[in-house]
């Protein structure tokens, strides 16, 4: 944009110069004359003398704090940049500055807190060198004063610019600019005039506005230097946007400098100490056990009210379904139990209550959104020298961006880390930072595994959601039983992957893109949802698509490639040997359930409708694509969610017989069993030469309905002082006997019996 308008007032000049009179009698100077003639014009000598003067390199020196693990996982990119890019290359990050006032450098906001500075030094066009501190945090610009310190030679003092008042003449209003940037290891001045802009609305134009942002970027721009068409200084500009009114930031010489425009850096340190010693009393460490043995999560969350606490992370429906129990970790006080609120349906944040009692401390709710170009904190937690600890880095709001639905939100400068609270400078919370889920966020996840769009969300969208959070959880994600957690969808089909050899000899390459798109329907579950449908064995399943996604999710044969049940694993030997002690645990011969086609539909979620397309082949290449809606059911009890016994002294788990164990092993409903899904290494049940995958079908005389019933009549065995039980063993269509030796029995070792939460 500089480069054209600058190109453009240079046409206009040359037009208006071969515009004169034939007899007007040209000067004698070469056409280069005539070029620096044009220049003179547009970019004044004054404003690259002031430039120049006035325009210095800023080395910021960074250092490591000690207080962070030597591998620290750090959320904030600001530290894992100045780590990698600085300290680790033991090299200044240089920025540019502008000396304002006598003494006082401004620079841009980086937000670097005073634990990584190790020091500050400017340097001169001259390449003079003096040392710096910050001075000076600007309120109305992302902008800090740095004091220099004073020369000790008079003539290698720095020159400050000389600000003069400027008229508003609205849009005929001429501003320059000059900026100082680096070119490989060059410095050069980038000297143009600025386009005036008007906003797009009815009316007479009251603000005009200068630039576009488009110099913005993560770290924020270096300053500006602002002139008159005479190349005076009228201000500097310091995030790539200005208006004439001062509405977007303070830009004007006299109003930066204003003692009312900026903080005392000693006085914004103090109150970022008190701020920080009030935080880590409302942060509390949260620890997660899941149904998993062994399996913890560990965070940290925001007290928001005597009971509430806030973590700024999601959840997925799987995870919060296995939830078996949270408390908090605050040594040295005893653990103190919490439970699940929810998770909320528009933002990526967990709210849990304690159990009991109420919390030390609490975080104050903000009466007010932070302000446009006003700093605040970002506070982030973490763990220091052993201790909770918040690290508070300021920004602030430069801007606004387009995101979901079209619907605009706050940018922030610096980038915020991800699940930072936004803290004023009261100590009161007025936003968060944290990913935005939408509405069909679990199959966007399901096709992409992309990371989800992050988004600033002030107090105003928040009060609600955290003092009637009822009001906004989304119903979906909550917890359940061991044995519910790991219920599915289910469509009731069982398939193979679709190939081009198929796709030809069905003469469906077409609706199948060659052989690249479907799932061949090899078995209808009675009474499911597919056989009400209509669907057959042989028909082909291509996509389905719930309303609010995008777009479909493609039935692709690649994803399921892992799920191919190779028919050909027995080996000769395997098949005709007579000797199951020899054969070892079997490989089952029923589908795990957790496949494709389930995966898919527990990302929409049971209860959302889905239209299904399928294409059922009729011996020609008409075959076309039909559709069916489905509103997406739960699927029977399978093995991972049957009721289970375990017992350890035994080295038994064996689950309840489930639907696609009957199919696999072509057994009636009425069929007793109980299916052996895991035999302990030195147990009594590896010696008995019983295997996983095998079914239980009789205790002696009496008939396995479940695994709770074979725990009743073990329990019963050792009541009447007997130390073997005979089963009855079925393995692969074939029965044998085995004696299982009970003696050790001990029903304080029973697990599984109850799978209710703690």
């Amino acid at each position: 944009m500089r480069a054209f308008l600058t190109a453009l007032l240079l046409l206009t000049a040359w037009a208006v110069a071969w515009a004169q009179p034939a007899t007007t009698t040209a000067p004698a100077t070469s056409p280069a004359a005539e070029d620096e003639l044009a220049v003179e014009e547009i970019v004044p000598e004054a404003l690259l003398r002031t430039a120049r003067e006035s325009f210095v390199i800023v080395e910021f020196w960074y250092k490591k704090d000690l207080s962070d693990a030597a591998k620290a996982d750090h959320k904030d990119w600001r530290t894992r940049r100045l780590y990698s890019d600085f300290v680790d290359q033991k090299r200044p990050e240089e920025r540019t500055g502008l000396v304002v006032d006598d003494g006082l450098v401004l620079v841009a906001d980086s937000a670097i807190e005073d634990r990584f500075l190790e020091k500050i030094v400017v340097r001169d066009v001259r390449g003079h060198r003096h040392e710096a501190t910050r001075e000076r945090l600007l309120t109305d610009a992302p902008g800090v004063l740095l004091r220099v310190a004073p020369p000790k030679k008079r003539r290698e003092a720095l020159k400050p610019l000389t600000f003069v008042p400027m008229e508003d003449r609205g849009i005929n209003t001429l501003l320059l600019s000059a900026r100082l940037f680096q070119s490989d290891d060059q410095w050069r001045i980038d000297a143009a005039s600025l386009s005036a802009a008007v906003p797009f609305a009815p009316g007479k134009a009251k603000n005009v506005h200068f630039g576009d942002g488009s110099r913005y970027d993560a770290h924020g721009p270096d300053p500006e230097l602002i002139a008159d068409e005479t190349g005076r200084p009228v201000g500097v500009d310091l995030s790539g946007e200005f208006d004439m009114a001062q509405k977007l930031c303070a830009w004007k010489g006299a109003d930066l400098l204003a003692p009312t425009a900026s903080l005392d850096w000693k006085l914004v340190r103090a109150a970022e100490d008190k701020a920080r010693a009030a935080l880590i009393d409302c942060i509390h460490q949260v620890v997660f056990q899941f149904g998993k043995a062994g399996h913890e999560y560990t965070t940290y969350a925001l007290a928001v009210s005597p009971t509430d606490l806030l973590i700024p992370e999601g959840i997925t429906r799987q995870s919060a379904a296995q939830i078996r129990r949270i408390f908090l970790k605050d040594p040295p006080a005893s653990q103190r139990r919490a439970d699940f609120v929810g998770a909320y349906k528009g933002f990526d944040a967990v709210l849990i209550r304690l159990r009991e009692g109420k919390l030390p401390a609490h975080v104050e709710l903000g009466k007010d959104d932070p302000q446009r170009m006003k700093p605040f904190w970002a506070a982030t937690c973490r763990e220091r020298f052993g201790r909770k600890y918040v690290d508070l880095g300021t920004a602030r709001l430069v801007g606004k961006q387009r995101g979901y639905a079209g619907l605009y939100s706050w940018r922030a400068s610096p980038e915020l880390p991800s699940g930072a609270f936004l803290v004023n400078f009261q100590g009161q919370l007025v936003g968060l930072y944290v990913p935005q889920r939408p509405e069909d966020e679990a199959t966007r996840q399901y096709l992409r595994k992309e990371e989800p769009a992050q988004r600033i969300y002030p107090i105003s969208d928040l009060r609600a959601a955290l003092t009637r959070p009822a009001e906004h959880m989304d119903p979906r994600i909550v917890v359940k039983t061991a044995s519910e957690s790991r219920r599915r969808a289910w469509f009731g089909v069982e398939y193979s992957r679709i190939n081009r050899d198929l796709a030809e000899a069905f003469r469906v390459s077409k609706p199948t893109q060659d052989g690249q798109v479907g799932f061949v329907v090899s078995a209808v579950y009675a009474g499911s949802p597919a056989e009400k449908a209509g669907i057959r064995v042989g028909d082909i399943l291509l996509r389905l698509k719930s309303e609010t996604m995008a777009y479909p999710i493609e039935l692709l044969p690649a994803r399921a490639r892992d799920e191919e049940y190779d028919s050909r694993r027995r080996s000769a030997a395997y098949a005709e040997s007579e000797s199951e002690e020899w054969l070892g645990e079997p490989e089952p011969t029923w589908r795990n359930r957790k496949n494709t086609l389930t995966e898919a539909l527990d990302a929409v979620g049971i209860g959302k409708e889905v239209t299904i397309w399928y294409v059922r082949p009729d011996g020609t290449d008409a075959a076309a694509a039909k559709e069916l809606k489905y509103r997406i059911e739960q699927a029977p009890v399978d093995q991972d969610s049957a009721a289970k016994w375990q017992n350890r002294s035994l080295g038994l788990t064996v689950k309840d017989m489930t639907y696609e164990v009957r199919h696999g092993l072509n057994l009636r409903d009425s069929d007793a069993g109980v299916v052996v899904a895991k035999v302990e290494d030195g147990s009594p049940m590896q010696v008995a030469r019983i295997f996983a995958n095998e079914v239980l079908t009789r205790l002696d005389d009496a008939p396995l309905t479940s695994a709770a019933r074979m725990r009743e009549l073990v329990a019963a065995a050792r009541q009447a002082g007997r130390d073997k039980v005979r089963l009855t063993v079925l393995r692969l269509g074939k029965t044998r006997f085995a004696d299982l030796s009970v003696a050790a029995y001990d029903p304080r070792d029973d697990e599984g019996l109850d799978d209710g939460e703690d």
